[in-house]
């Protein structure tokens, strides 16, 4: 079960900035997961900070959106998470 909602910043290409609801999300599977009231990313990494990048069209050479996860709410050892709902 997915809980404990938080409120991200998003960048959006234009510099407008508008604010999104997402979910700490799962730590597997891996990748992009595809569910029918959102989409789970799942990262592994040693990282220190991780931001995912989100591109509307596969030429594009910006993204579109940039949301940074918070490590308290958003890893499980090395596996980053996030589930942003609405998103297909």
């Amino acid at each position: 079960m997915l809980h404990q909602l938080s409120t991200n910043k998003i960048s959006i290409e234009s510099d407008r900035t508008t604010t999104t609801k997402i979910l700490p999300g799962k730590s597997f599977p891996l990748g992009a997961t595809v569910y029918p009231d959102g989409v789970n990313f799942c990262v592994y990494s040693r990282a220190n900070a991780i931001e995912l990048l989100l591109f509307d069209r596969p030429e594009a050479s910006q993204p579109y959106s940039v949301i940074t996860l918070d490590p308290k709410l958003h890893s499980s050892c090395y596996y980053w998470h996030v589930f942003i709902p609405g998103m297909k």
